[in-house]
């Protein structure tokens, strides 16, 4: 069926009201085959307002899908997810999957580089045309940015900043006031943007932004279980604060430390250190009741890996033996001490390697 045709018949089913809600998984099933298809009719659906809006993550997981003989590692999985969120590019998404899956492994090597690069042209690290269109702007004319990058944009470069508003609108703006009075996204164009970034490529030129660095630091930090009667290893949040349970840097000890791209997520994190676990990486599986402190500007900000979702810990860098506060990250358990430098990115992992275990070890 012809994309127009698809469009027709969702148009006029969404018309249909309970109806179309009764056989809306029958629509889902005539494009199982094709998930470029079925991804269409449920944005499709979702703009009607019978469903949620799908994620491009969700896309890639189908794409691959239809590779049987394809396992790709969770590194590459989530690779193609921002790759595909970034760019909100169905076709785009479609071809690459295609290509990753039919590469050999030095081929993939040098696809991965590309979508790094490609990756890089974006302004803002942690923010994607896939976000853009869940504001509900439906342009492809602007790479978003947070108010932060946009501020910057707009005190170190000629580039227009643009505000974007509820509605899916935009307008220009013009100074810090009306940038920091805006309550909605904020984008520039991607033609201005990319003519400007490539320029100073060319001229060998740095791109005077702070927020390009690419990488942010993170350690993960695992329950000192060496006083068994005290071993609170694997126990849900609510359950260490029903029993008045401390949890801070004196009862856990540091088992890693590294750098990850800037905008990968806490999720992205577990799910590495669950499935890719790095070869230095000596701890067990990312799991309930450890702790993962990512730095934050110059702020260590810990997360406790909770049940379901991460739970942030105010005070989770202040020892027990000072009572006075101390600013997070300052203080390190003496184990830290000794522990070599890492302080290269996570490694690629094998693409060998299978899906095994996941979120097995969250719900202990």
């Amino acid at each position: 069926m012809e994309k127009n045709d698809l469009n027709s018949v969702i148009a006029g089913l969404a018309g249909l009201g309970e109806i179309y809600l009764r056989i809306s998984d029958k629509i889902r099933s005539l494009y199982e085959k094709d998930p470029k298809l079925k991804f269409e009719a449920e944005l499709l659906m979702a703009k009607a307002g019978y469903a949620k809006a799908p994620l491009m993550k969700d896309l890639v997981d189908d794409l691959l899908g239809l590779h049987s003989a394809f396992a790709p590692s969770m590194s590459d999985r989530i690779l193609l997810r921002t790759y595909g969120d970034k760019f909100n590019d169905i076709v785009l998404l479609q071809e690459t999957v295609n290509e990753f899956a039919a590469a050999g492994d030095e081929k993939k090597e040098t696809l991965r580089e590309r979508i790094r690069r490609q990756l890089s042209i974006f302004p803002d690290p942690d923010l994607g045309c896939g976000d853009l269109a869940r504001f509900g702007y439906r342009e492809y004319d602007l790479f978003p940015v947070s108010k932060g990058i946009a501020m910057e944009i707009s005190s170190k470069s000629f580039l227009t900043v643009y505000g974007i508003f509820a509605d899916g609108k935009k307008a220009p703006l013009s100074g810090e006031d009306a940038i920091t009075s805006h309550p909605g996204m904020f984008g520039v164009k991607k033609s201005e943007w990319i003519t400007w970034y490539f320029e100073r490529l060319e001229k060998d030129e740095p791109i005077p932004f702070t927020f390009r660095e690419s990488e942010k630091e993170f350690r993960i930090y695992q329950w000192d279980d060496t006083d068994k009667e005290k071993d609170y290893t694997f126990m849900p949040y609510h359950m260490m604060q029903g029993m008045d349970v401390k949890i801070n840097i004196s009862r856990y000890r540091l088992v890693y430390e590294s750098k990850i791209r800037r905008s990968a997520s806490l999720d992205d994190i577990f799910e590495i250190f669950n499935i890719d676990r790095p070869s230095d990486f000596k701890g067990h599986s990312l799991s309930v009741s450890d702790v993962v402190a990512i730095k934050e500007g110059e702020i260590w900000t810990a997360y406790f890996v909770d049940s379901f979702g991460f739970a942030k810990i105010e005070e989770f860098f202040i020892p027990d033996e000072k009572k006075e506060k101390v600013l997070p990250g300052e203080i390190m358990p003496k184990e830290a001490q000794t522990l070599p430098d890492h302080k290269q990115a996570l490694p690629e992992v094998n693409d060998e390697k299978k899906e095994t275990k996941i979120r097995n070890k969250r719900t202990r």
